[in-house]
């Protein structure tokens, strides 16, 4: 389950160990919280991700499209390896650059 903190405007997420269809719902509501709370930013640190599965990706799309509609920004900080691993084979290194 991800770690939250907030500090001046930006939410950090603190992601741990394996990332599925069971742990990404929480991402996705956590930036949808955290946009209604007025939050600006958006920081994932994804340090301690061990395995990113599709549904990983999505839910990371899906909130960084969230949190940039909504006028905020959305920061990828420190992606594992693994998950740039994934990133990096989907094509969506860039996005989250």
């Amino acid at each position: 389950m991800p770690h939250c903190e907030t500090r001046l405007g930006t939410i950090t997420v603190r992601l741990d160990g394996e990332l599925d269809g069971a742990t990404c719902d929480h991402l996705r509501q956590l930036a949808s919280i955290a946009i209604a709370a007025g939050a600006t930013d958006v920081r994932v640190d994804a340090a301690g991700v061990t395995y990113a599965g599709s549904a990983a990706i999505r839910a990371l799309v899906e909130a960084r499209d969230l949190v940039v509609r909504g006028g905020g920004r959305f920061e990828l900080a420190a992606p594992s390896a693994p998950l740039r691993k994934v990133l990096e084979v989907l094509g969506l290194r860039s996005v989250f650059a």
